[in-house]
């Protein structure tokens, strides 16, 4: 997957959870939420993990929108340490080098392969509960802990329109009433005007007459 036409300032998100990815069983996750609707057109992701035995890693990111990438692979590789990388689908480095990688100042500071394109998320709302899903498989109790992870986006140039759908009961019996709330936002940089929103209701109900109520718009 390419990399879309973007603008060329970063937003940094980033969480700083200090988490044992001993404290439970694969995968042991840490989430990020980004406040803001932006159309993603480049996705970059730092990591900074503290890890004796770093090649028995594994890690997955999965967006608010159910999208899962696989950022690291277990290379098998012993005795070498901690992960301070910037992954993005323009490096030119593998994922594992051979070297310890230094934890301290600066951060992210070598730049990888994700082991999946992270171009996948292009197009998204980069609003929401991103998961950070990490799991380590060596059986010995050496430390391993994520320090702290960022997301770096750049956001689509233009309009950009999103809609998102919603109902408000997860499990119907018949005759219950269903409330749908359905909303367009513009995630992109330019203004979007013109725009006409349609929705059907599923085939299986009714809509009940008078029913619709709208906001900031007709």
């Amino acid at each position: 997957t390419t990399d879309q036409v973007f603008a060329g300032q970063d937003s940094l998100y980033t969480t700083v959870p200090n988490l044992d990815l001993r404290s439970g069983p694969c995968y042991v996750a840490s989430t990020l939420f980004v406040p803001d609707h932006l159309g993603i057109g480049r996705l970059r992701v730092g990591l900074n993990i503290t890890d004796q035995y770093r090649g028995y890693l594994e890690g997955r990111l999965v967006s608010p929108w159910g999208t899962v990438v696989r950022l690291l692979y277990a290379t098998g590789t012993s005795r070498i340490r901690n992960y301070d990388i910037l992954l993005s689908d323009a490096a030119s480095n593998m994922l594992d080098d051979g070297d310890d990688d230094d934890v301290g100042l600066p951060y992210y500071d070598r730049q990888v392969w994700p082991a999946s394109a992270l171009g996948a998320f292009n197009g998204q709302d980069a609003y929401g509960a991103w998961q950070l899903l990490l799991c380590t498989s060596y059986s010995y109790s050496y430390p391993s802990q994520l320090n702290h992870w960022t997301l770096f986006l750049d956001r689509l140039t233009g309009a950009y329109p999103v809609i998102y759908k919603s109902v408000d009961k997860g499990a119907v019996m018949r005759g219950d009433a269903l409330t749908y709330t359905v909303f367009m936002v513009n995630p992109g940089t330019a203004s979007a005007a013109g725009l006409i929103m349609a929705d059907t209701p599923p085939t299986e109900t009714t809509f009940i007459a008078d029913s619709i109520v709208t906001y900031g718009g007709a």
